[in-house]
C-alpha cells in the first residue's frame, strides 16, 4: 500500500540503470534491476490501486510485471532501442 504520496511519484528514468539491467552480467544486472524495482514499485503499486485494484492485487500484479521484464529480457531490448536513438 503507498504510505507516502510523495514516494507514489515517478522518477525520471535512468537510462544507466535501466542500460546495466538489460546488459551487464550478474551480479551487476541484478542490483541494477533491484534499484528500478525499488524506484518503480510504490509508484506503480499506486497506479494500479488507483486504477481500482486492491492493495493487495496491486503488489502482485506489479511483482509480476517485473518478473515479466526479466523472463522475456524486455529490459535488453529496452536498452538496444534506446542505444539507438542515442547515436
Amino acid at each position: 500500500m503507498v504510505k507516502n504520496a510523495a514516494l507514489a511519484r515517478f522518477v525520471t528514468t535512468q537510462w544507466g540503470l535501466v542500460l546495466r539491467a538489460g546488459t551487464a552480467q550478474e551480479p551487476e544486472a541484478a542490483a541494477a534491476l533491484g534499484q528500478l524495482y525499488n524506484a518503480y514499485r510504490q509508484p506503480l503499486v499506486g497506479y494500479v490501486t488507483r486504477a481500482g485494484y486492491s492493495p493487495e492485487d496491486a503488489e502482485d500484479l506489479v511483482e509480476n510485471f517485473f518478473e515479466q521484464l526479466i523472463r522475456r529480457g524486455s529490459l535488453a531490448v529496452s536498452t538496444q532501442t534506446k542505444e539507438r536513438t542515442l547515436i
